[in-house]
């Protein structure tokens, strides 16, 4: 375990793959803290702030938009799709009632930033930070491989990476890394590929190198994304510029590698029709 929760300057939380089972009111608080991550911050308020009653309007849309798209993707993806949770870990005495209300972390070993008192249990507490990983067709470009699908060439699935959110209060102990461990790990143990790929806009400076540090690199630029703005009265969608970048990871052939053939067409990789039967309806948002 790691440093000892000392107040204000650690928390303890812990990251774990969120339940199977996880009701409606899971999916909203999740999309509450994204929608004010990563719309709320832009108009400079805190999450309990007070805006303009139309911005309220956007947000709350937005939000309602979030957590049905989060529970469709968990739905109909349930082997190409994980999520995973932060939880702030709260302390509550062995013999309190509230001990008895949520279930006990029994693993303390897996909490960040903690070290046991006596005497205490301990729980989940609020989110503070959410991520997925979804298996989806993405294409990089000529060379990096396709896939056949009846007789129609589909891109490669590919592990993409979105919905990276932490609360603004907590972001200087770690709990995005945390967060992109998990993915990685999930990744290449559960789904044994060797890659994420991931979106950002080319304005989110911080993003950018946070995930630069973690040996991510931009491969090109895509200026005909769109993105919901709330910066006027009505929700509206607006072009932007999204850096692709991409980490593939050691022990793992990079398909940019991958011979082709003589006349240079892209290698056609095939797959099993059962483990793909989606077809374009794989394509996901968030």
């Amino acid at each position: 375990m790691a440093a000892q929760n000392n107040g204000e300057s650690s928390i303890a939380y812990l990251v774990e793959p969120i339940s199977r089972a996880a009701n409606e009111q899971v999916f909203a608080e999740i999309a509450e803290m994204c929608i004010d991550v990563f719309f709320k911050e832009s108009l400079g308020a805190k999450p309990k702030d007070k805006i303009a009653p139309w911005k309220e309007i956007q947000i709350s849309s937005l939000k309602t938009l979030q957590t049905a798209d989060l529970q469709r993707r968990r739905k109909i993806y349930p082997k190409a799709n994980e999520m995973f949770l932060a939880y702030k870990v709260e302390p509550v005495p062995s013999s309190s009632t509230a001990a008895e209300d949520k279930p006990l972390i029994l693993d303390l070993e897996s909490v960040q930033n903690l070290s046991p008192v006596e005497g205490m249990e301990y729980v989940r507490g609020e989110i503070i930070g959410f991520v997925e990983i979804t298996q989806k067709p993405y294409g990089l470009g000529k060379g990096k491989g396709r896939i056949v699908y009846d007789d129609e060439p589909l891109p490669p699935l590919r592990p993409i990476l979105t919905n990276l959110a932490v609360k603004k209060a907590v972001r200087k102990y770690g709990v995005g890394s945390k967060l992109l461990d998990a993915c990685e790990e999930y990744v290449q143990k559960t789904w044994e590929m060797g890659e994420i790929v991931l979106e950002v806009e080319d304005y989110n400076t911080g993003a950018l190198d946070f995930y630069g540090n973690r040996e991510f690199d931009t491969l090109y630029d895509d200026p005909a994304s769109r993105r919901y703005d709330v910066g006027g009265l009505v929700l509206r969608k607006v072009r932007c510029t999204r850096k692709v970048m991409r980490k593939v990871f050691e022990g793992f052939e990079d398909s940019e590698s991958e011979s082709t053939s003589e006349e240079g067409d892209d290698e056609i990789v095939t797959i099993d029709a059962d483990f793909f039967n989606r077809k374009k309806s794989s394509a996901v948002g968030g």
